[in-house]
């Protein structure tokens, strides 16, 4: 746990940003660095970071990677499919609207064959 205030503040503001710091062996040396966990897929990225490195300019780092940052961070690949997904949804709100038009369309053409349909009903009846 962060041993003074300013430890702690930083330690908070890199939490609502989605980064945890996690110590790490490299090359048999252990050193701290920044990960984030994708709150989708569960995928990791970690970064080597300057010890003094303010949240923000962290968070730049992994933004920079593609990850979308934030209290449930979400990683390059997830971000991908999300924005794919609104893609199809956008495409199919606009299939749903044309459907909707040639409904309404369908619907005027059955009214007027049905009006048609009466006119020629009552000039039957007229003629017998």
């Amino acid at each position: 746990m962060a041993a003074n205030p300013i430890e702690r503040q930083l330690a908070e503001q890199y939490r609502a940003l989605g980064i945890t710091s996690v110590m790490v062996t490299v090359e048999g040396r252990r050193q701290n660095m920044k990960r984030m966990t994708c709150s989708c897929c569960g995928a990791r990225d970690q970064v080597k970071l300057s010890v003094h490195m303010p949240p923000p300019q962290a968070a730049r780092r992994f933004t920079n990677a593609g990850w979308q940052v934030g209290p449930e961070p979400v990683c390059p690949d997830c971000v991908e499919r999300k924005r794919e997904k609104r893609g199809e949804a956008a495409e199919l709100r606009q299939q749903i609207v044309t459907l909707e038009r040639e409904a309404h369309g369908l619907k005027e053409m059955i009214q007027e064959l049905e009006a048609a349909a009466h006119t020629l009903r009552s000039r039957v009846d007229a003629l017998v």
